[in-house]
């Protein structure tokens, strides 16, 4: 086959490289940076005289893009790159995700929580003891002996945008992106080597998996601003035969934009579940009920089963932590032993430096509810409600989404610290008289931003220094990849 694969800086060298080890002919396009590849001018030329079976590109690809329009003119099929991958770990890999001894290959997209859930969900497989048959997915024929034959310390790779590691152990097995390309090595890796996998995936899930995860239902337009990521992701998911939405989210939303796709993206409504309606959450409690036919085991009655975690008082970890129960019920695990989950780095991680507390709650999908999120935290656990520096931001601009300069000053009136390192070259005009009581520094990046702040709140630094300016708490709250 021939082939056209667009955008090489996001995976589609890639994939290129993995369709051209099966026997396929490819040409890419460098679509942003025109470094490699063939120009856009001769891809166009190429696509007149119908040299290419398909072109595979990313789904945040504008549909007004000169080659997509012109594919579409000639009536020459467009694949996403999640699709592409789905058929390239298909194709390369015997395994069938939904025989009744497959291992879990969890795919987990949305647009806050992905991280968190992807490691609570890493944590409950690698540590939770099978109790009754897993939910199936609704194709296949189910457990037909009654129970998971899976053990505690169970093996899997866990595959998010900090990095892909072994479990357990923590070996590092690489780190990139979390574009659909980045999930073929892992999860070819779990396939061929019978482990489970939970994978990290942007704008959407490849499917290659047999259970999806819709973390939450906040959208934005992509595309250019010509789609819905809401909407985008929810198609992405047309062909998975199990979707778990996650704790907390909109399910009249998901119902709605489902509806309002096209009729080959529509998803029945008895592949869904949602997290909400399995687990409930209150005092630090998660209680975990039936499924339909379904149930849980534990040690509740009744079939129910609970445990407690300090971190399901924080909304992001609750909605991550919920969820991971949800999918526990859903693949036949016992919840429990996510009592012991533990903060993630980046997500709301509290560390000691000199005496001070630190709140690192910096990742890719930090915005201005979790920095308000953040400074709450900080004030409890630092037991005060002043003495907070703050390091707020964005440290590089290709992150999903932004963290626009409205909203980094409404973060910082709202939280009103003492003072607020904000980093970020566009975020440069921020400025002290932008408010009452808060002093401004700047920084260029978010290590930059955290050394400069533990000099402030050591004294270093200070016009106004007196012994330690009162400063007992520094919030991280920069949105990066990390």
């Amino acid at each position: 086959m021939n082939i056209l694969v667009l955008d090489t800086i996001h995976g589609g060298r890639t994939i290129a490289e993995y369709l051209t080890a099966s026997d396929c002919l490819c040409d890419t396009v460098d679509v942003y940076r025109h470094e490699s590849g063939i120009s856009e001018e001769e891809a166009v030329r190429n696509l007149t005289l119908k040299r290419y079976d398909f072109v595979c590109a990313p789904i945040h690809l504008s549909p007004e893009y000169c080659i997509l329009k012109s594919a579409a003119a000639e009536g020459i099929p467009v694949l996403s790159h999640h699709e592409i991958v789905s058929l390239i770990v298909s194709g390369l890999s015997d395994a069938d995700v939904n025989s009744e001894n497959a291992k879990p290959i969890i795919e987990i997209t949305g647009t806050r929580g992905k991280t968190t859930t992807a490691y609570a969900l890493s944590h409950m497989l690698s540590h939770a003891v099978p109790t009754k048959p897993e939910i199936p997915p609704k194709n296949s024929r189910g457990n037909e002996r009654g129970i998971n034959e899976r053990g505690i310390n169970e093996r899997g790779i866990l595959h998010t945008s900090r990095e892909t590691v072994a479990v357990p152990g923590g070996r590092i097995l690489q780190k990139v992106s979390i574009t659909p390309a980045s999930s073929v090595m892992p999860a070819l890796y779990a396939l061929k080597n019978n482990l489970w996998l939970v994978a990290e995936e942007s704008l959407g899930v490849c499917g290659f998996g047999n259970l999806a995860v819709l973390t939450s239902t906040g959208d934005y337009l992509c595309a250019d601003k010509k789609r819905s990521a809401l909407a985008v992701k929810l198609a992405s998911m047309a062909e998975c035969q199990r979707i778990l939405i996650g704790y907390g989210a909109d399910k009249r939303k998901v119902l709605e934009t489902v509806e309002s796709l096209p009729e080959l993206k529509k998803i029945p409504a008895e592949r869904f579940f949602f997290a909400t309606e399995i687990v409930t959450v209150e005092d630090g409690v998660c209680r975990c009920g039936g499924i339909g036919n379904g149930s849980v085991s534990g040690k509740g009655t009744a079939g129910f089963s609970e445990f407690s975690n300090p971190l399901l008082y924080l909304e992001g970890y609750r909605q991550a932590i919920a969820t991971a129960a949800a999918a526990a019920c859903i693949l036949g695990y016992n919840p429990e032993c996510l009592s012991e989950f533990s903060s993630v780095p980046g997500r709301l991680s509290l560390t000691r430096d000199n005496g001070f507390t630190v709140i690192d709650n910096s990742n890719s999908g930090t915005n201005r509810n979790t920095a308000v999120i953040a400074a709450e935290y900080a004030r409890k656990t630092a037991d005060t409600q002043s003495g907070i520096i703050l390091v707020i931001g964005i440290e590089s601009e290709t992150v999903c989404e932004g963290f626009s300069k409205e909203d980094v000053s409404s973060a910082i009136a709202d939280i009103k610290p003492e003072i607020a390192v904000v980093v970020g070259e566009s975020l440069k005009s921020i400025v002290s008289d932008d408010f009452d009581n808060t002093i401004i520094y700047h920084a260029d990046n978010l290590e930059s931003g955290r050394k400069v702040a533990l000099e402030i709140a050591a004294g270093s630094d200070c016009e106004q220094n007196t012994e330690n300016n009162g400063i007992k708490a520094v919030i991280l709250s920069v949105k990066t990849w990390r």
